[in-house]
């Protein structure tokens, strides 16, 4: 037993608990690293058309202020 100054031997302490386990990892098939890159090179093509289109194709031409026509 411990003295009465240490509360450490006659404490209940909650045992540490496993982490949590992880599935393990596969390998991906061929197939499914094509199809990744193919959706990524998508996704990043998509993305330059909308900025070509929302971003660069929005240049106003602000010397033209003739407002009466």
């Amino acid at each position: 037993m411990g003295s009465r100054q240490s509360n450490t031997s006659w404490c209940w302490s909650p045992r540490v608990r496993c982490p949590e386990h992880t599935a393990p990892q596969y390998r991906k098939s061929y197939e499914a690293i094509l199809q990744e890159k193919y959706e990524r090179k998508l996704e990043e093509e998509s993305m330059k058309e909308y900025i070509r289109i929302n971003v660069e194709g929005k240049s106003y031409d602000h010397t033209d202020n003739d407002w009466s026509s």
